[in-house]
């Protein structure tokens, strides 16, 4: 996989250079092709199945006199090592009388790329020719040729004192001289893994098949660089074991060092398991040369055993991660001259903008980078499209912006009937009317046209023309008066939508919302327009039509309508063709639903069809990628706090699933997981079932692997919750308190490293009170060791009780109202007061706690605060307060001190 890769393999632009060779292509280039001694032609190179053809750069036809080498007159190849782009043929006697010498030189701006596949193709042809496997003769040297034409000698950018430039696969970086690649391949000079002599480090890098834009656009799990590194991450994660992700996030490549137009976008990993590091940086090189329609991704990775890290020998995990990120932002293809950029083929290009090929983001980076943008006559269709809707909105009086109409131009018309607009937009160079007037809609080309140009109109709608002055949501308005103008509105917004057959042979119809969403199979048999549909999911479009298509919203109409909204969300979430953005839109709607306060009307209708929901949610834990996984997770989460909803996913062997996700190593999935199980385990039932799978175990191992660092506070919060929760059951207790993992003393550790009266402390303490409130002590479990505690967590309610008077009192001070209290303040002081309460019950540790100084002031204060207040801690405050202060008294008592 070269630095060009399938940007020259673009099947479009292969079928018309095959109308003019007459043959199979697999891989085109624009190259200079030298024929003797001052034979320069300037021509595209197309690799065939047999032969090598050379077509004019003006595309008029194939070379003259020949135009065609056949693999069986190549004898061999030489690279040249002294530049980035020369390759040299040596033709045999068989040759074609044109070629006065057996040598042509061709000077590729891709080389690495041309290789592979004219090897590949040698190769494959000498396979069918002979019968027998057969290795083209090629070899790299100085080949003392003159620099490449146009091009001038090499330039490129030193690196640093003590580094050295690396290659592979047509790409270049810089890396500490230490390092020496491994061994070679049949395609390159590098293999890709260079080892540190000295460091004993492992640097590799993977450079993938590029793919066409189209291909990832339409892709489920690889529409960016981070779901592409989660799916690596659990890779590496399967392989290693006790695998923690220490760092995951967004990573910005920082040089351009050979002035390259490709866009870059990156993901960076740090993991770290039981026997190694490893820092994994994941770059998209995006609108590759010469045809800027498709994308490469690459994988840094340097990985160090972790006993190097661990016995201090250096190496830490900040220079592994400065290390990776310096190769990473030196990356770049391999160029003659690092001042001049890569050549683009802008007449395809611009063929490709008026087909509308390209996707509204490339459209936009189309537009800034190159200035390309489609032909005049399609901006101004949808200019006439634009201010047609604009105009219905204005009349409507809803429209928030109406110099609108102004920035779309004074000179564009409008037409009352805005749908007509896409139905009359031909392609560029196409048939300016229909046969007899009447449109093929049986065409399958003039279908995937029209498709394309409802996500063309779209884009211009959503951002294209006006930026973010003009979006989606100014389309869905609510208020719209009118039933005229709210039904051409609604046939946009369907048009827009596009849900339409996948067969192409078949026309768009149009249908209304109410009625599509009837059909069981409306994802498996169509299409859609999924940034569109993407948009209306979040802004509630669905629901809004759905609830106006059946009248007012009253009785069972309103009913039905949230049944079918409810399927549709369903739908969508098991739609294999809808993207991570969707369908984590439609987990948010969800959750939306849920989380508003019920009224009577809708929100209680959609909790009443939890049951499809939860189905198709449970269907996403199971096999969607990590990121989905995490989002349907949290949805349940929020779905949980109702008793039917934990029935019926423990139906669905949600334990299993938990298990499972709880090994997953991604600290969001892990986090949501146990706020389910938060949920679930408030059933003691639940609980023996859990523990009989294996949750226990799990969950405690977890506990002491978990680094108790700043990133990983949330979930440990939500570890120590699970771990108290768990302590419900006595069976279970006793084999955590016998676990070798020892987890009050864990608990205690994660106490120290929360922030201040923080949720991470509210939790260690909640588990800790679990752990010593029983009748009866275990022998594991030493109330005096957690009472050590009481002084750390008697100075954190006095600070948070001295933040709430300081609040009430600016409060008053300013006139405002009364603030009110923090809830996490207010969850850990319950929790706090539980536990020393609980401890209070042994006089010894009561009078441990009473000596604390201001340890009675500070209870005191306590029962004139919010938490003195709440029912359920008030009397506990108050019986602890009365144990202290009798404690306090009788030390004073013996110690004969005054009160």
């Amino acid at each position: 996989a070269g630095g060009a890769g399938r940007m020259s393999s673009d099947r479009l632009a292969l079928s018309a250079l095959e109308r003019k060779t007459k043959a199979q292509l697999r891989y085109f280039e624009l190259v200079e092709l030298v024929v003797g001694q001052d034979s320069l032609h300037r021509c595209y190179i197309c690799v065939g199945n047999h032969a090598l053809f050379l077509v004019s750069h003006n595309l008029s036809g194939i070379l003259k006199p020949c135009g065609e080498i056949k693999y069986e007159h190549i004898d061999g190849a030489i690279e040249d090592a002294k530049s980035t782009n020369t390759l040299l043929l040596i033709l045999n006697g068989k040759r074609h009388e044109f070629f006065s010498t057996p040598q042509v030189v061709i000077n590729a701006e891709h080389r690495c790329r041309l290789l592979v596949q004219f090897r590949c193709g040698w190769q494959t042809s000498y396979l069918w020719r002979n019968r027998t496997v057969g290795e083209l003769p090629f070899t790299t040297r100085d080949l003392g040729l003159p620099e490449a034409t146009g091009l001038g000698q090499a330039l490129g950018v030193q690196p640093y004192h003590g580094y050295q430039v690396a290659t592979h696969e047509g790409y270049s970086f810089f890396l500490q001289k230490d390092y020496h690649d491994v061994a070679s391949n049949l395609h390159s000079a590098s293999s890709g893994t260079f080892v540190g002599k000295k460091s004993g480090l492992t640097f590799t890098i993977q450079i993938q098949e590029p793919r066409p834009l189209s291909e990832l656009e339409t892709s489920g799990t690889d529409q960016h660089i981070r779901w592409v590194a989660s799916r690596q991450r659990q890779s590496i994660s399967a392989e290693l074991s006790s695998t923690m992700v220490i760092r995951s996030a967004f990573y910005s490549k920082k040089m351009n060092l050979v002035n390259d137009v490709a866009a870059w976008t990156g993901w960076e990993i740090l993991l770290k398991s039981d026997t190694q590091v490893r820092v994994m940086i994941s770059l998209r090189r995006q609108f590759l040369p010469p045809l800027a329609d498709s994308a490469q991704d690459i994988f840094v990775t340097l990985q160090c055993p972790k006993h190097v890290i661990d016995h201090n020998q250096g190496i830490t995990d900040e220079l592994l991660l400065g290390e990776a990120r310096l190769a990473a932002d030196s990356l770049s293809p391999l160029v003659q001259r690092c001042t001049v950029p890569q050549s683009l083929y802008r007449d395809m290009i611009q063929a490709k903008i008026d087909s509308l090929l390209f996707s509204e983001e490339s459209m936009l980076w189309l537009k800034g980078s190159l200035g390309l943008q489609p032909n005049r006559s399609l901006e101004w269709e949808a200019r006439i499209f634009v201010k047609s809707i604009l105009k219905i909105l204005q009349e409507e009086n809803v429209l928030r912006t109406p110099d609108l109409l102004k920035d779309v131009g004074d000179d564009v018309p409008t037409e009352k009937e805005p749908i007509n607009v896409p139905k009359r937009m031909l392609p560029v160079g196409g048939p300016r009317h229909f046969t007899d007037g009447v449109a093929d809609v049986n065409d399958p080309s003039m279908n995937a046209w029209h498709f394309r140009v409802a996500k063309y109109l779209a884009f211009c709608f959503d951002g294209g023309l006006c930026g973010p002055r003009l979006a989606l949501m100014d389309l869905v308005c609510e208020f719209i008066s009118t039933p005229q103008s709210q039904q051409k509105i609604d046939e946009v917004v369907m048009f827009l939508l596009h849900i339409r057959p996948k067969d192409f042979t078949q026309p768009f119809r149009g249908v209304q919302l109410r009625f599509l969403v009837h059909d069981p199979n409306l994802f498996e048999n169509n299409i859609f327009n999924d940034r569109v549909m993407h948009g209306l999911v979040e802004l509630g479009w669905f629901e809004q039509a759905l609830l106006r298509g059946d009248g007012k919203r009253n009785g069972s109409a309103e009913s039905s309508a949230i049944e079918n909204y409810a399927q549709f969300l369903a739908r969508l979430l098991e739609c294999k063709t809808a993207s991570i953005n969707l369908k984590a839109a439609v987990c948010r709607q969800i959750m939306k639903c849920y989380n508003r306060v019920p009224d009577g009307g809708s929100d209680d209708s959609m909790r009443a069809h939890f049951g499809v929901l939860c189905q198709a949610l449970m269907e996403m834990v199971r096999q969607s990628t990590i990121y989905l996984r995490a989002y349907a997770t949290l949805t349940l989460v929020n779905m949980a706090s109702a008793e039917e909803v934990q029935n019926e996913i423990m139906k669905m062997s949600i334990i299993d699933t938990c298990i499972k996700n709880l090994k997953s190593s991604d600290d969001d999935l892990i986090r949501y997981t146990l706020a389910l199980l938060t949920h679930l385990t408030k059933s003691l039932a639940r609980v023996k079932e859990m523990d009989r799978a294996g949750v226990t175990d799990v969950v405690l191992m977890l506990l002491e692997k978990t680094p108790s660092m700043a990133s990983k506070q949330p979930l440990l919060a939500e570890l120590a919750g699970v771990v108290g929760q768990l302590c419900n059951d006595d069976d279970v207790w006793k084999k955590m308190c016998h676990h070798p993992c020892h987890p009050v003393e864990k608990l205690m550790t994660l106490y120290y490293s929360g922030p201040q009266g923080g949720r991470l402390r509210s939790k260690a303490v909640f588990a800790l009170k679990m752990f010593v409130d029983r009748p009866k002590q275990h022998g594991a479990v030493k109330r005096e060791a957690v009472a050590t505690l009481a002084k750390t967590i008697l100075e954190d309610l006095a600070a948070g009780c001295k933040e709430e008077l300081l609040e009430k009192k600016n409060a008053k001070n300013e006139g405002l109202p009364k603030p009110e209290a923090n809830p996490q303040n207010l969850d850990f002081a319950a929790n706090s007061i539980l536990l020393l309460g609980s401890l209070s019950k042994s006089a010894a540790i009561c009078s441990m706690i009473a000596k604390n100084k201001d340890a009675e002031a500070v209870l005191t204060n306590l029962t004139f605060a919010e938490i003195g207040q709440v029912d359920s801690t008030r009397d506990k405050l108050h019986k602890l307060l009365r144990r202290v202060s009798e404690a306090v008294k009788h030390d004073r008592h013996v110690t004969g001190k005054p009160s």
